[in-house]
C-alpha cells in the first residue's frame, strides 16, 4: 500500500487493491517455532419471509391496505450513497452520516451538547425506545453504550480523523476488516431504528444475532472437527461444498463460539503436521456432515512446520438484505 501511494504521487499512478481480509495464510514464529495459519471465513445466508392473510368466516380474503410511502428524510440520502460506494470507508461514512441524520430527527442535539455525548444519548435513547438487544453480543448489558464505544469512538473517530497513530488508515487490511463488521452492525442498527420510527420496510424477516449464535452453538458446539483434505471440488458453490470425499481430521478442534456480532468461528490445529497432505479444501465436519468451503488452488504444504493451525469463521448474511461488501 505505501508504494502504491508513492506511485500515485511521483508517477501519477493511482491504483487500488482490493481485500476483504476474510482469507488469508500467513507463517510466523511462535517460541521460536515455526506456524502456519489459515484463516478463513464462510458466509451463511439466511433469509425469512413471512407473507400474512387474513380471511374473514367464508374464507374470502380481506384486502389489506397498501402501505403508506415513507415521507422523505435527509437520512435517506446518506444511506445511498453509503450503498453506491465503491468502498467500505466511503460506504461507512457515509452511513454514519445516515444514522447523524436519524439521531438528529428522533434525539435533536442540544445546544451546547458534545457531539461524543449526544450520540452517546442517541444510542441509549434508541435501546430504550426499540430495544438493540438483538443487535448485540450476548451477554452485553448496556447495548447503547456498546454500541457507541464499537461504531462511534472507535471507528467513527478514528476514521474521520487523520492526525493521529490510532486514526483508521484506508486500505490497511486489519482495518478493513474492522471496518467491514463495524458497518454490517451501524447498517442493522439504522435499518431498525428507520423502520421503527420512519415507517421504512425492513427488507423482510432478520436473523437475530441471538438466533444465529444458537443455531450454530447447536450445530457446532459438540463434536466439530476441523478437516482438510488434498482433493480439489469438483463444482464451486459460492466457495462452499458439502460432498462425500476422503478428508483428514486435525488433532484438535474448538467451537469458540461468538467472537463478533454476528459471528462464530471454530479453530483447529495440528502438533508436528507431518502427516497433513498437501491441503486443496479445508472446513468443518460434523456428527451429521462435511462442509468445505476453504479452497487453496495450489496446494499448501505444511509439513516443515511445527505447528499448524485453522481459524473458520461463519459469518451471517441477511438474505435479501443489503449489501454490506464494497
Amino acid at each position: 500500500m505505501r508504494a502504491l501511494d508513492l506511485a500515485a504521487i511521483q508517477e501519477n499512478l493511482v491504483s487500488s487493491v482490493k481485500e476483504l481480509g476474510d482469507y488469508s495464510i500467513c507463517r510466523f514464529y511462535e517460541n521460536e517455532a515455526p506456524v502456519v495459519r489459515l484463516t478463513s471465513v464462510a458466509r451463511q445466508a439466511i433469509s425469512i419471509q413471512l407473507h400474512i392473510e387474513q380471511r374473514d368466516a367464508d374464507g374470502n380474503l380481506i384486502p389489506q391496505p397498501i402501505p403508506p410511502v415513507p415521507v422523505w428524510n435527509r437520512a435517506f440520502r446518506y444511506y445511498r450513497l453509503s450503498q453506491l460506494a465503491t468502498d467500505i470507508y466511503e460506504a461507512y461514512r457515509n452511513l454514519y452520516l445516515a444514522f447523524e441524520a436519524l439521531a438528529e430527527h428522533i434525539f435533536p442535539r442540544m445546544p451546547k451538547e458534545r457531539e461524543g455525548d449526544w450520540i452517546r444519548r442517541a444510542f441509549e435513547g434508541a435501546h430504550d425506545k426499540y430495544s438493540l438487544a438483538g443487535l448485540v453480543p450476548e451477554n452485553c448489558r448496556n447495548p447503547g453504550d456498546y454500541l457507541f464505544g464499537t461504531l462511534y469512538k472507535h471507528v467513527r473517530c478514528n476514521l474521520f480523523h487523520s492526525q493521529s497513530a490510532d486514526s483508521i488508515l484506508p486500505y490497511y487490511q486489519v482495518d478493513a476488516t474492522a471496518v467491514q463488521h463495524a458497518y454490517e452492525a451501524l447498517l442493522r442498527v439504522w435499518r431498525h431504528i428507520s423502520a421503527h420510527a420512519l415507517g421504512t420496510s425492513s427488507g423482510g424477516g432478520v436473523v437475530t444475532h441471538q438466533g444465529f449464535r444458537h443455531m450454530m452453538s447447536n450445530a457446532l458446539g459438540a463434536n466439530v472437527k476441523g478437516i482438510v483434505t488434498q482433493v480439489e471440488l469438483p463444482t464451486r458453490n459460492e466457495g462452499a461444498a458439502s460432498i462425500p470425499i476422503a478428508v483428514q481430521a486435525l488433532d484438535e478442534c474448538i467451537y469458540i463460539g461468538e467472537v463478533s456480532a454476528g459471528m462464530v468461528a471454530v479453530t483447529a490445529s495440528q502438533r508436528s503436521p507431518a502427516s497433513l497432505p498437501k491441503i486443496r479444501c479445508a472446513g468443518i465436519m460434523t456428527e451429521t456432515s462435511a462442509q468445505l468451503f476453504c479452497e487453496i488452488p495450489d496446494g499448501l504444504e505444511v509439513g516443515d512446520v511445527a505447528y499448524f493451525q485453522m481459524h473458520l469463521g461463519f459469518r451471517l448474511v441477511q438474505g435479501g438484505m443489503p449489501k454490506t461488501e464494497f
